[in-house]
């Protein structure tokens, strides 16, 4: 059987439960309904920050863990670290650990990516499932596969899932691109200032040659001149 498509929130990207044919979830709903439209949030750069510029799942970590630092995949200061032990290395953000589970990778970015964490219940079977009631859970799973299919509304919610996905990379991109400008541009400034610097110092430097060489050529006149007075005088 082929693998289900995983359906997810277009504004903080969990997953959907099955047969849901809104596209967000009911989270998303009641958040956007107590304060309005999510803008994106200004660590893991998805449209789910309903409250301080932050969405729930960074804002609960932070509070949680503390900062985040820089996702070792997509390089956004989005992951968090869970363990104080694993401070220091490489760690993958929410967004990147949910892309490899679903693409079934075991290693992203030199990371090893985990299972242990609860995945989603349309593609993990629950504990019930895995106790004598899997085969009864699959028939159902490609009975509502093939029921969403045949939903318009299914298929529209799909589709602008995947728009919100591409519109998540591009924000991402945007992200990256607006902080490398920002690392070039500061190291245009300190060129500049070394520059700037560079040449005080060489024009401090020429002023100082030019003083003493004047200096010289003074003091070498006046032995000159001393020594022809004195020439005067033994004449007389």
């Amino acid at each position: 059987m082929a693998t289900p498509i995983v359906k997810r929130c277009v504004s903080c990207r969990s997953d959907l439960i099955e047969n849901q044919k809104s596209p967000q979830c009911d989270k998303c709903k009641k958040n956007e309904a107590k304060y309005g439209k999510p803008t994106i949030c200004k660590f893991c750069q998805i449209h789910a920050a309903f409250h301080e510029d932050k969405c729930v799942y960074c804002s609960h970590s932070q509070r949680k863990f503390g900062d985040p630092v820089a996702c070792a995949s997509c390089k956004l200061k989005s992951a968090f670290v869970k363990d104080s032990k694993n401070k220091g290395k490489p760690t993958l953000c929410r967004l990147c650990i949910m892309n490899a589970r679903q693409h079934k990778m075991k290693v992203m970015a030199g990371v090893v990516v985990s299972s242990s964490e609860k995945a989603s219940s349309s593609v993990v079977a629950t504990d019930k499932d895995k106790h004598g009631h899997k085969r009864k859970h699959d028939e159902k799973d490609e009975t509502n596969n093939k029921v969403s299919k045949s939903d318009p509304l299914a298929e529209a919610g799909e589709n602008v899932l995947v728009v919100q996905q591409l519109r998540d990379q591009i924000a991402r991109m945007q992200a990256t691109i607006t902080q490398k400008d920002s690392e070039l541009l500061n190291r245009d400034k300190k060129i500049a200032a070394l520059n700037a610097e560079l040449m005080d110092k060489e024009k401090k430097f020429r002023e100082k040659i030019s003083q003493m060489m004047k200096e010289k050529e003074e003091a070498v006149n006046a032995v000159h001149e001393k020594y022809r007075q004195m020439k005067i005088k033994e004449k007389k």
